[in-house]
């Protein structure tokens, strides 16, 4: 298996972040009349995507925007992230702690790029904001928001739980020294380049699930609006029209957010049978279009064996309805017979009960 080449792997990332910026694009131009801190999420994309933009132009453009200003838009984005689920959750608190740490780390990292040049004290900077921002949305999602919340808030707790484990993670091997950096980042290897994939594999969940959020909320909203309006004798129909419309729009959004994705995605039912595919995954699979892969199993594309495998997994997250994240495993690609190595992960879909009964 060969070494992945880490300016490939960030264009990837980037064209990724440029899909996630558009769906919470769309997001805020549906919702920001409705849900606060839509605005913040927006810029949250939109100022990482333009830092990893500018980090893949290293060497075209001035250092000090590659990699400082670069890097400072990246982690004042994971802070605006922050920013806009403290509004959406109504549990605002006060910013000044950490801009302060924003504005100590742009002059930190400016001081290991230009007065004492060290690329793995500019990643262990990179590691430790990041870890501070993480954690407090992870925090947030997971512990600060009311109780009855929690159905809507806690993907997303988990998510940001999962960047923290990986942050600390890149913190703990630089500490204990068994971390050796490049003088060029795109020359970096091995673990920097899985932090890479599972990062970006993590923003399509956020994005994914910050979808979600926005539906479910929007489904309670809704219904609430409809005792309303049953309470004062308001005509149903309108309503439930404005419901069907608004659910459309919530479909067709997820549906152009995993189709856009590189990552191949696919859910399935209880039963192993799929009921939605992306592009990425119908050719990762060998099928030809949507329609050939609705209502099978994974076993009507692979060899029993690799099937069987990711089945046993897929039964796994079922029976205990904890999530997988980045597990390595081996198939055969269907499209061109040659095998292959991938991160999968498994999320499952829960109904009211709270018991699993689709997997994404």
């Amino acid at each position: 298996m060969g070494t992945f080449d880490m300016r490939t792997i960030l264009f990837i990332f980037l064209l990724t972040y440029m899909v996630s910026t558009v769906v919470v694009f769309i997001l805020w131009v549906q919702y920001h009349n409705r849900y606060k801190g839509t605005t913040q999420l927006f810029l949250s994309f939109a100022l990482q995507t333009i830092g990893m933009l500018l980090i893949l132009f290293r060497g075209a453009i001035p250092d000090w925007i590659s990699i400082d200003v670069a890097n400072t838009m990246v982690v004042a984005g994971i802070l605006f992230g922050y920013i806009g689920l403290e509004a959406y959750t109504g549990k605002r608190s006060n910013q000044i702690a950490n801009i302060i740490l924003l504005v100590i780390f742009a002059f930190s990292h400016a001081y290991f790029t230009y007065f004492k040049p060290d690329l793995s004290l500019r990643n262990l900077n990179i590691s430790v904001i990041s870890l501070i921002f993480f954690f407090q949305s992870a925090w947030l999602m997971l512990y600060r928001v009311p109780r009855k919340s929690l159905q809507i808030t806690h993907f997303i707790g988990i998510i940001y739980a999962a960047f923290c484990i990986f942050s600390l993670l890149n913190i703990i091997i630089f500490l204990t020294g068994d971390k050796d950096m490049p003088a060029d980042y795109f020359d970096s290897i091995g673990f920097d380049t899985v932090i890479i994939i599972v990062y970006h594999s993590l923003v399509v969940f956020l994005t994914y699930n910050l979808v979600l959020m926005y539906s479910k909320n929007l489904l309670l909203d809704i219904t609430s609006e409809e005792e309303k309006s049953l309470y004062f004798n308001i005509e149903k129909n309108e309503e439930q029209n404005k419901f069907n419309e608004l659910i459309q729009n919530e479909r067709n959004l997820l549906k152009t957010l995993i189709d856009n994705v590189p990552d191949p995605v696919s859910i399935k039912d209880r039963d192993g049978r799929f009921i939605l595919n992306n592009n990425a995954h119908l050719e990762l699979i060998g099928a030809e279009s949507q329609k050939d892969a609705i209502g099978k199993t994974i076993y009507d594309f692979w060899p029993n064996d690799q099937a069987k495998a990711a089945d046993e997994a897929d039964l796994s997250v079922f029976r205990n309805g904890q999530v997988i994240l980045d597990k390595v495993e081996s198939s055969i690609h269907g499209e061109t017979g040659f095998p292959c190595w991938h991160l999968t992960s498994r999320i499952p879909l829960m109904d009211k009960e709270g018991l699993p009964v689709q997997l994404i």
